[in-house]
């Protein structure tokens, strides 16, 4: 059954007002799985008007940072249930230079610079049904006469970033390195990027200049 304008602004500011009394992070997740559970089909945005319901009703810091965690976890569980990663086909040019571009907005791609990278099977997009949310171009190097991977780019849409799509692209190249042995996936950063601290959590480190490495075997 449909709720009303009035009943769903009420059970709004019902749930503000108990997740603010709860007195422990369990309490909280309980309470906002049954919010999501009973009311969050029938309400358009429920996430973000209970959110703004807890600010209008002058919560400290730690109950909104409390809600925000428990939001951004759950967003994180969903989305990895229903995107998928696959390699990087033609159909997907025009959606993958249109994130890239929006992503790495240092630099512009052109059809051409993302054509070349069809041809490699080190290249592949996460996506959610139509919709492309993430992209790493990959292809084979030699180097010093020993054949390791290079990523030319690892980008992730705007709107889902911070949810582990990059790694998943990244645990998936590396998958391929290791059942095809090769040692090395390198990639280029600099240090003042935000990718810098993400790439070493991932097991990168600096081997030339702002080159990285990340070593496949151990």
């Amino acid at each position: 059954m449909a709720l009303t304008k009035s009943q769903e602004q009420a059970v709004i500011r019902l749930f503000a007002l108990a997740f603010k009394s709860c007195d422990n992070i369990k309490e909280q997740k309980k309470m906002y799985l049954q919010f999501e559970n009973e009311f969050g089909k029938g309400i358009n945005d429920w996430k973000e008007k209970c959110r703004n319901a807890l600010q209008e009703q002058s919560s400290d810091e730690e109950i909104i940072e409390a809600y925000n965690a428990l939001s951004i976890r759950n967003n994180k569980n969903n989305l990895e249930e229903k995107y998928l990663i696959r390699p990087l086909e033609r159909k997907d040019l025009g959606q993958v230079k249109e994130l890239m571009n929006a992503s790495l907005n240092t630099l512009i791609y052109e059809d051409e610079q993302i054509e070349k990278f069809l041809k490699t099977k080190y290249s592949f997009v996460a996506y959610a049904g139509d919709e492309i949310l993430g992209v790493l171009l990959a292809d084979s190097i030699i180097k010093m006469f020993v054949d390791e991977l290079w990523i030319d780019v690892l980008a992730v849409a705007e709107g889902v970033r911070g949810q582990g799509i990059g790694k998943k692209l990244f645990q998936h190249l590396r998958s391929i390195a290791v059942s095809e042995k090769k040692n090395v996936i390198r990639l280029y950063t600099e240090r003042n990027r935000d990718a810098y601290q993400i790439y070493k959590h991932w097991g990168f480190k600096e081997s030339d200049g702002a080159q990285m490495e990340c070593l496949c075997f151990r």
